[in-house]
């Protein structure tokens, strides 16, 4: 079941929750703009930053939401664009 408390804990914990909030923001943005920079190259611009950022940042909100885990991990990986350099 889902607990009210998950979700305000994180709204009574300020000291705790905004320095864990900008580690996992930098956290998943480096390997995201990283990633769609070589995609770029790969693909020709046809997948690029925008779009690893994007992707991340929806599969992120996503998987907060219907995981009930909110400060979970998710960032592109090889291969990711191993996978994507193949197509």
């Amino acid at each position: 079941p889902h607990y009210l408390s998950d979700w305000t804990d994180g709204f009574k914990r300020k000291r705790q929750v905004i320095p864990a909030v900008l580690f996992l923001y930098f956290a998943c943005l480096a390997p995201a703009v990283s990633f769609g920079t070589i995609a770029s190259e790969i693909t020709n611009g046809s997948i690029g930053v925008v779009e690893f950022l994007l992707g991340s940042g929806m599969a992120g909100m996503m998987y907060s939401i219907f995981s009930g885990q909110p400060m979970a991990f998710l960032a592109p990986t090889g291969l990711t664009l191993a996978f994507t350099s193949g197509l």
